[in-house]
C-alpha cells in the first residue's frame, strides 16, 4: 500500500495505491475514523496493471487535528495465500 507522507492532508486529493498478486481484485473498500467517529468514506479502486490499482479519497476536516483513520480493503480471489482482507492505519493534520 502506498499512502502520501503522514500526517496526509485534509481537504484535497489523496492518490491511494495498493499492489496485489494477480487474480486479486480490490473491492468497494471503507475509511473510518479511529480517534473520532466520521462515518464511513466508500472508495473504489481502478486498475492500472495487472497486479496495480489506484483510488483517490477526499479526507474532510474535523475537531481533532491529528485524526487517526483505517483503510479496509476487502480482497476478491481465490488464493488460500491471500488475506480475505487489509487494514491499514494512517493519519491525518489539519492544514
Amino acid at each position: 500500500m502506498w499512502l502520501p507522507q503522514q500526517p496526509v492532508p485534509i481537504e484535497q486529493a489523496l492518490t491511494l495505491r495498493l499492489e496485489v498478486p494477480e487474480n486479486v481484485t480490490p473491492e468497494l473498500s471503507q475509511v473510518e475514523g479511529v480517534s473520532m467517529y466520521m462515518g464511513t468514506i466508500p472508495l473504489m479502486w481502478q486498475q492500472l496493471s495487472p497486479t496495480e490499482w489506484q483510488a483517490t479519497l477526499y479526507l474532510g476536516a474535523c475537531t481533532d487535528p491529528k485524526m487517526e483513520w483505517r483503510l479496509t480493503v476487502p480482497l476478491r480471489h481465490e488464493l488460500a495465500t491471500v488475506p480475505q482482507s487489509v487494514s491499514y492505519l494512517f493519519t491525518s493534520a489539519a492544514n
